[in-house]
């Protein structure tokens, strides 16, 4: 068997994931093994064919994934605790920080101690009753 039908196979196999999970993990891989099946057809050591998979594959990851991310994740929807970074509350009770209890939207919530204000270690936290 041809090393550019190697290629291609795993061009296709690629793609075939890509299709299939839509998470933007095998796309640059499918780009890295196309170029290396035009070396392969053009004559090019296998070695080289190699190693230019390798580079093409993580180039264009690492130039192209953060852009792709940015534009195809826009409408993904927060929920549970990052839903609620950066909205206001309003405080109807006590907050004890000292028995870290509170509620928030009417749930009772017990936050994470990390730094307590006369600068003791936090104590372990029980989860919410």
């Amino acid at each position: 068997m041809a090393v550019w039908c190697v290629w291609l196979a795993v061009f296709v196999v690629c793609i075939g994931l890509e299709a299939a999970s839509m998470a933007l993990t095998s796309i640059w891989f499918a780009g890295g093994a196309l170029i290396a099946c035009v070396l392969s057809i053009a004559g090019v050591n296998l070695y080289i064919q190699m190693a230019v998979f390798v580079v093409v594959s993580f180039l264009l990851l690492y130039s192209t994934r953060p852009l792709a991310l940015r534009y195809i994740n826009q409408k993904t929807v927060r929920t549970n605790v990052d839903a609620l970074v950066g909205k206001k509350a309003r405080v109807t009770a006590e907050i004890d920080n000292d028995e870290a209890r509170g509620t928030q939207y009417g749930q009772s919530v017990r936050p994470y101690q990390t730094v307590l204000s006369d600068n003791r270690p936090p104590r372990p936290v029980s989860p919410a009753l």
